[in-house]
């Protein structure tokens, strides 16, 4: 606990690990008591330290059961090891997903490094609000999200820039 929040640190480890990812969930001490906390996940592979981590929490009156995921996937799409990679997370992801009972709703904060949106086939799982014209990484995501029944939040509602650059602008 710090600071009014419990935190879970995923950052890369000493040998074998991208020392630029690194996750935090933080959760609000009042909002969430620690007994609340009935699992995390850290995987141990070190190619995904830092990039994927979740802790499970359930409601005081245990009625809600949701896992807060964080997820970084590689900012770069452009060769076969990355692309590796980033399907290396995405089935880390799906067998952590699948590992889960029913009742839970799983949220899933993430920077994906991807454009997703104006796509010839029409999606469930993205809304039309800000529509990018979707990259090979974000048909990945997208097949990823409509596999799971997950939406992506911020294409149904605008939600202004996701990325600022002090010289370039968004």
């Amino acid at each position: 606990t710090d600071s009014g929040f419990h935190i879970f640190n995923y950052g890369y480890p000493a040998k074998g690990g991208n020392k630029h990812a690194g996750l935090v969930i933080a959760l609000s001490v009042h909002i969430v008591a620690i007994h609340q906390v009935v699992g995390i996940f850290a995987p141990r592979d070190p190619r995904l330290r830092g990039r994927l981590a979740a802790v499970r929490v359930k409601s005081r009156c245990d009625t809600v059961d949701f896992p807060l995921v964080g997820l970084y996937l590689p900012p770069s799409f452009a060769n076969g090891a990355t692309r590796v990679l980033y399907n290396h997370i995405l089935a880390a992801l799906h067998r952590f997903l699948a590992s889960l009972p029913a009742r839970t709703v799983p949220i899933i904060c993430t920077d994906a490094n991807a454009h997703i949106g104006l796509s010839s086939t029409p999606s469930d799982s993205i809304g039309d609000s800000q529509p990018e014209k979707e990259d090979a990484a974000g048909a990945i995501v997208r097949q990823f999200l409509e596999a799971h029944e997950l939406a992506a939040f911020n294409t149904f509602r605008d939600a202004g820039a996701t990325f600022y650059s002090t010289t370039e602008g968004r």
